[in-house]
């Protein structure tokens, strides 16, 4: 990582350190950072939990939303459609999430909910 963005190693660790803690990145002594996996039950937590705090956010658009975030919100949906016909289920994962990180409502609960995002973008079930 610290080659392809021209750092140092000092500079990149305490940033693979943080995504560690984010649960985006594993870290693994003497082999290095990989992308977090998450188990199939951990996913289905997050999702579940999901969908219990976007109606909320929807609430929240309706009454705040303006004709921009309108549109936006009309993008992400042919985006997330177009990749779910595609059958790119990440990307459509990835869409789903980009209108709720951006949505016109509360700050906290948009960054938490991008956050279960960047944990969980696309379950891994076998």
């Amino acid at each position: 990582m610290a080659t392809a963005f021209g750092v140092s190693r000092t500079r990149s660790r305490p940033v693979l350190v943080r995504l560690a803690n984010e649960q985006i990145v594993a870290l693994t002594p003497n082999r290095g950072a990989t992308v977090a996996q998450p188990t199939e039950r951990e996913a289905r937590e997050v999702f579940e939990v999901r969908r219990l705090i976007e109606p909320t956010l929807l609430a929240c658009f309706i009454e705040r939303a303006g004709d921009a975030d309108i549109a936006s919100l009309g993008h992400c949906i042919d985006d997330e459609e177009a990749a779910r016909r595609a059958g790119e289920m990440r990307r459509a994962i990835r869409h789903a999430a980009t209108f709720t990180c951006r949505s016109p409502g509360p700050r906290r609960t948009r960054r938490w909910v991008a956050s279960c995002a960047n944990r969980c973008p696309a379950p891994r079930w076998s």
